[in-house]
């Protein structure tokens, strides 16, 4: 992690979140949760669905009023952003995930969101063979 900080942007693009793969459309949103899976872990609630071969997969991130203030929430969706973009490369590039934060986030490093995310993609077979730990 840390390490990635000194590289050249040139040797970083790998690790970027095009706008493309942004899910947008309620329709997409509505099909995943009534279609897909879901789990839950003490931070977020993780909807998703593996996309067909060939197409890529999107994500989103939700946090709701419930969580608190305006920058609060920015908070909270910048962590879990953060940690999907440093782990993109640990799942299947077709997976379609939608990150809904939990209060139980306010507050928390990234660090404790990272370890937190692992779990989920562990723990839901998600996690590619051969990827780091």
């Amino acid at each position: 992690m840390g390490a990635l900080v000194g590289l050249p942007s040139s040797q970083r693009l790998g690790f970027r979140l095009p706008r493309e793969r942004v899910l947008k459309i309620q329709r997409d949103f509505e099909d995943i949760k009534q279609n897909g899976e879901r789990f839950v872990t003490r931070y977020f609630i993780a909807n998703w669905r593996i996309e067909p071969q060939g197409v890529l997969g999107k994500y989103a991130v939700i946090a709701s009023k419930r969580i608190g203030k305006a920058v609060q929430r920015n908070r909270v969706k910048r962590l879990l952003r953060e940690a999907y973009r440093l782990h993109q490369h640990q799942f299947p590039e077709q997976l379609t995930l939608i990150m809904i934060a939990r209060k139980a986030l306010l507050g928390k490093k990234l660090a404790d969101l990272e370890r937190e995310f692992r779990f989920f993609l562990r723990k839901t077979g998600l996690w590619v063979s051969g990827a780091d730990s």
